[in-house]
């Protein structure tokens, strides 16, 4: 009989039937047990992120080594950060797997439970003597590493089983210490501009690659939020022989990021990223230049630099 079904209270009148519930508990409790064995897998989750490692998995396992069911909670809880909102970038799933070798970062994950890394815990139930290994999946989004590179948080992995709602049916195994990463931008140098009397903008950069199959992208970003791209096609794309970004005010691509919910008028960003393998990737940002969109009496003009 669970633990809980012993403590039965039998009306205000019944102090009898107080002590007698009473001391089933106390009966009962001198023949339970409780115990708990935990390993994990941290070096999965002791990562660095990039813009092109966005996914990592580690796994946890906790056996229930009393003579009671218990139900389990596994959390991850940040404890500090260089920038106080890193943490809740990072999501997490999680989800019970059947071996340690099948937590990878990309294996779907059934009935897993989600959140992100400044508070999150993932419950459940463990059959006495049972085992379960958890598999922890984070994650963060291209536009977050960029918004965080150099970033870290340093954040702890708390496994724990409950026996009943009590601080002495609960045991826990040890913090494991865990650090997330952010890998720094890789420096970019200032594009040089050109304006064409508001009618346009010529935005060149150095370039200094030309073997391999070369490939460019390019974003647009708001003054205040670089993270937030916003992919761009220039009707002239850059090539290694003409490394240069045209933009014109009258533009469909340009007009398309004005419309977009991160885009809009005024001050903007430009990001110049490169592949030497192909479109495919990986990408690397090589380039990055500043200019500002204004309306006037003749309608839309593009400027270089901010004001």
């Amino acid at each position: 009989m669970a633990l809980a079904a012993l403590i039965v209270l039998v009306g205000a009148s019944g102090a009898l039937g107080y002590w007698s519930a009473q001391a089933n508990v106390q009966a009962a409790a001198a023949t339970a047990r409780t115990g708990v064995i935990q390993s994990a897998s941290p070096a999965g989750l002791v990562n660095t992120y990039s813009a092109t490692a966005q996914r990592f998995a580690g796994s946890i396992t906790l056996q229930n080594t009393g003579s009671r069911t218990a139900s389990y909670a596994v959390a991850l809880v940040a404890t500090s950060a260089t920038q106080a909102t890193l943490p809740a970038a990072i999501g997490v799933a999680a989800a019970p797997v059947a071996s340690a070798a099948a937590c990878t970062a990309t294996a779907p994950l059934s009935g897993a439970q989600t959140g992100a890394a400044s508070s999150f815990t993932a419950t459940g139930v463990l059959a006495a003597g049972a085992s379960v290994i958890l598999c922890l999946q984070t994650s963060m989004t291209a536009s977050a590493t960029s918004t965080y590179a150099g970033s870290s948080a340093s954040l702890v992995l708390r496994g724990r089983l409950e026996y009943a709602p009590s601080d002495t049916w609960r045991v826990a195994g040890a913090d494991i210490a865990l650090t997330q990463s952010v890998a720094a931008a890789p420096p970019a140098p200032t594009m040089a501009c050109r304006d064409n009397n508001g009618w346009g903008i010529d935005l060149r950069f150095t370039e200094s690659a030309t073997a391999g199959d070369i490939h460019y992208r390019l974003f647009l970003a708001r003054e205040s939020s670089p993270g937030a791209r916003v992919p761009f096609t220039a009707a002239s794309a850059p090539n290694p022989w003409w490394p240069v970004v045209q933009i014109s005010p009258g533009s469909s691509s340009l007009q398309t990021y004005l419309a977009a919910p991160n885009g809009g008028k005024g001050n903007t960003w430009l990001f110049v990223e490169r592949s030497a393998t192909g479109a495919s990737g990986p990408w690397t940002q090589v380039a990055s230049g500043r200019f500002r969109t204004e309306d006037s009496a003749q309608g839309l003009r593009t400027w270089c630099g901010w004001k």
